[in-house]
């Protein structure tokens, strides 16, 4: 007798499967991973300190000395992050629930060291990392959660240890403020960045083309165009992530609440949405960064954007909801005796996740574009910190001479809006079936 095995995909290899068989949406995925590596190692990739130094018999790596502490975290904590995920089964109990648990404990780390900086760092490195984990981890522990030390399977236990001796490391650690480069001093062997040229130097080649020295040509002050292209897709991509996140947190708990609730809720949240949408986003923006004072503060302009492009989200959620809720599984879920939280987070919620996803594609654009706006007015990032919309808003003044100001931010911004864009309508057509259909 044979027996014929019938394999079928879950939801995010149909999606991917989908997603992948469109051309513009999969280039568009990989533009957007290049630019998070590039933006992710600009200081490796523009910087006027080398990144070996070889002088009088000692060896010195200037490049990294140069570092803040939170460009540490990022380079060690992401790849950390991702060697836990993918030995998750290793560390817990639960993988999938206490991974999450641990990655909400660190983003409220995160959020705690830039809101109350005096009081969680510690010359300059936070001190609450060590604390928020130490703490989950002593909770997992008590409950029985966090898996002992066993050999030689690795345990959480030598990551938490891992975590307080980097943070020891960045408390400890001052960076150099050196103002000169590594260009002009003398040395046996150095190797320099592919750009050697930091994004706030300034050089006596003011209005210099494009050229092998300078790839991007110069600024009014010299500075080189191609290394504050390069360190401001950083403050790009960072509003766009964050400022969206912000705008989903808020969305999706607002619009759940008023689409499973209904009633007063749903009433208030909608009359709420209704008011916000009779500003156009731009002027409410500008309306806000001026009375806050929130002028070249980058934590400050990703809290705006997300604070006022909500509503789009929330009305999403809310209609999601509303169809959810009528279904047999979550009629079942409530005969069953399930708590509405439960309903919510587990049952609901992961059936509303493909259209989030897509509108989340499609904010993260939105952000990057009102930021190089803000820029671009004078009222978002300014010089000497470099952004694309603020090199575009300097080459007003040169554009009949310096066509290259205002190519390459402007060509940087278009790649990266439309990028974005490919990504949202593959994964709209790979979440629709009607568009699967055709």
């Amino acid at each position: 007798m044979n027996t014929t095995i019938v394999t079928s995909d879950n939801f995010a290899q149909r999606l991917w499967r989908h997603f992948r068989a469109d051309a513009f949406a999969h280039t568009g995925l990989w533009i957007v991973i290049v630019l998070f590596f590039v933006a992710a190692l600009a200081p490796l990739i523009a910087n006027s300190h080398a990144i070996i130094r070889v002088a009088d018999g000692h060896v010195s790596f200037p490049v990294f000395l140069s570092f803040d502490p939170i460009e540490w975290r990022f380079l060690l904590y992401v790849p950390l992050a991702g060697l836990i995920f993918l030995g998750r089964k290793w560390f817990f109990r639960e993988p999938r629930k206490d991974f999450a648990s641990c990655i909400l404990l660190g983003v409220l780390g995160t959020v705690l060291s830039f809101v109350l900086p005096e009081v969680v760092s510690f010359r300059g490195a936070s001190v609450f990392w060590p604390i928020i984990f130490g703490g989950g981890f002593l909770i997992l522990t008590l409950r029985g959660r966090a898996k002992f030390l066993r050999f030689p399977q690795l345990n959480f236990t030598f990551v938490l240890l891992l975590i307080a001796a980097i943070e020891i490391l960045l408390a400890i650690h001052h960076p150099i403020n050196d103002p000169s480069n590594d260009r002009e001093r003398d040395a046996s062997f150095k190797l320099m960045p592919p750009i050697p040229y930091s994004p706030v130097e300034t050089t006596t080649d003011q209005f210099s083309p494009p050229s092998l020295k300078h790839l991007c040509g110069t600024d009014s002050t010299g500075r080189d165009v191609a290394a504050r292209m390069l360190h401001g897709a950083r403050i790009s991509l960072s509003v766009g992530f964050v400022s969206m996140g912000i705008a989903l947190l808020i969305g999706v708990t607002l619009g759940s609440m008023a689409g499973y609730y209904r009633g007063w809720l749903d009433i208030g949240l909608s009359r709420c949405i209704e008011i916000m949408d009779c500003f156009p986003p731009l002027l409410l923006i500008l309306v806000v960064v001026n009375f806050t004072g929130s002028k070249n503060n980058i934590f400050c302009i990703m809290a705006v954007i997300g604070l006022t492009s909500w509503t789009g989200v929330a009305r999403l959620v809310r209609g999601e909801f509303l169809r959810l809720s009528s279904l047999p599984f979550t009629l079942s879920a409530e005969a069953l005796g399930a708590t509405d939280f439960r309903i919510i987070v587990r049952h609901l919620l992961p059936n509303s996740l493909g259209p989030i996803l897509v509108v989340g594609t499609f904010g993260v654009a939105s952000a990057i574009l009102l930021e190089s706006s803000l820029s671009f007015l004078g009222f978002g990032i300014q010089a000497p910190t470099p952004s694309w919309g603020d090199i575009l808003s300097q080459a007003r003044l040169y554009i009949d001479f310096a066509w290259w100001l205002a190519f390459f931010p402007g060509l940087a911004i278009l790649i990266t809006i439309m990028s974005y864009n490919f990504v949202g309508e593959g994964l709209r057509d790979a979440v629709d079936p009607r568009m699967r259909a055709k």
